[in-house]
């Protein structure tokens, strides 16, 4: 029976791994693909991150849509051509820390005109302040990392509707 067991263990180690050397799970395209999938250097990746999970039927990213495009209920990361992609905040979500207590996180709607390069990563990120009794502070940002991870900007949201217009305008640079 024992080495019934250590073969199953050593059989699961050998596949686990083996996991370790498979590629990334790639992100939900979010741009018109055709036969053929874009290759992962030639995206942009598009995730959230959020200081507790959200229960499961909730909503899973608090971004709502990407150029106009619901997304609210879609599992990210998702992934875009190169350009400039509006990224639109949830006005509000909850999340559960614990058990049956419920954090409703109220930020106003967010614009972020973003613009992205191929091989980067974006990630909008919702920080909550340490409680200050029964109050706490709750912003929004979003960053951007190279290929390797490293990062190299924090994009503000938009002021206003120019803003949004002046990253609109905006090209990728050929690589």
């Amino acid at each position: 029976m024992r080495r019934t067991i250590l073969l199953c263990l050593t059989t699961a180690s050998a596949f686990a791994s083996v996991g370790c050397l498979a590629p990334p799970e790639r992100g939900l395209p979010l741009y018109a693909a055709g036969a053929t999938a874009v290759p992962a250097g030639q995206v942009a990746t598009l995730d959230v991150q959020v200081p507790f999970p959200s229960t499961p039927g909730m909503i899973r990213t608090f971004i709502q849509s990407v150029d106009g495009r619901d997304v609210a209920t879609l599992p990210s990361p998702f992934e875009l051509l190169p350009g400039c992609h509006v990224v639109e905040t949830a006005p509000h979500w909850a999340s559960t820390k614990a058990r049956y207590i419920y954090f409703p996180g109220l930020t106003g709607t967010q614009i972020f005109p973003i613009r992205m390069s191929a091989g980067h990563a974006y990630t909008v990120v919702e920080k909550w302040s340490a409680p200050l009794g029964p109050l706490m502070t709750i912003s929004v940002h979003a960053f951007e990392r190279d290929p390797v991870g490293g990062q190299t900007a924090e994009i503000s949201a938009a002021a206003n509707d120019a803003d949004v217009q002046a990253g609109r305008a905006w090209t990728p640079p050929t690589s």
